[in-house]
């Protein structure tokens, strides 16, 4: 388009040319006819004279209209030689315009993909909240049973029988372990008469002299003994 228009220009400039080579040359043949007519010819010279003021007008025009399609050929082929560096740099701004959209769309998933996580997250956390109240309530559980065992424990002490030694009491199992009663079966001192002195006690219906009973605990063990631990 700008190419077209300078053409033009071009064209106008020669017309403007061949207009003042044709005035010029009329003016010249008008300047030659007032010669002629001689007194009669005044007013040929008079026309011949406008006609060459015309004809260089014209040829002012015509020089103006030439620099002027100069200057603008000169500045388009500037803005041409412009434009071509520019259109890399465009190109360049436009890949990096999709580099940063791109960024963008990573930024967006990665942010899905935070919430996603903090939500995932926030359900472990109610989770183990969740957990620590029911370790929490099954702690106090085994506690209270722990102290129901202990109270019930008591109930099973047997005194001492003839100053043998109580067994110690076992400690306390950890309250992840379920809870095990052990009765430790003491040792009972039994009395019996020396071989020597057959006469010394007399065992009448079970009963020693002396007050006290013979009690033989080794032979008389049912399926229930084997919960208890023997001293």
């Amino acid at each position: 388009m700008p190419g077209d228009l300078l053409h033009d220009v071009d064209l106008l400039g020669d017309g403007l040319h061949r207009i003042h080579r044709l005035a010029h040359g009329l003016a010249a043949r008008l300047g030659i006819l007032g010669g002629l007519a001689g007194e009669h010819g005044k007013g040929f010279a008079v026309v011949a004279s406008e006609v060459r003021k015309l004809a260089e007008r014209s040829q002012a025009a015509a020089g103006e209209i030439s620099t002027l399609s100069s200057d603008t050929l000169k500045v388009a082929k500037e803005a041409g030689d412009m434009l071509l560096r520019l259109v890399p740099d465009i190109k360049r701004t436009a890949e990096l315009v999709e580099e940063i959209t791109a960024a963008c769309r990573e930024q967006d998933i990665g942010a899905d993909q935070i919430n996603q996580a903090i939500q995932q997250l926030d359900k472990v956390t109610q989770q183990n909240a969740s957990a620590s109240e029911e370790v929490s309530a099954t702690s106090e559980e085994l506690a209270a049973q722990v102290e129901t065992l202990q109270t019930t424990i008591a109930y099973f002490r047997v005194d001492d029988v003839a100053g043998a030694p109580r067994a110690a009491p076992r400690p306390a199992r950890a309250a992840a372990e379920p809870a095990r009663i052990t009765v430790s079966r003491p040792s009972l001192a039994v009395t019996r008469p020396a071989p020597a002195k057959p006469a010394a006690r007399k065992q009448v219906n079970g009963k020693v002299n002396g007050g006290g009973f013979a009690l033989d605990l080794g032979s008389a063990e049912d399926h229930l003994d084997g919960e208890f631990q023997r001293h």
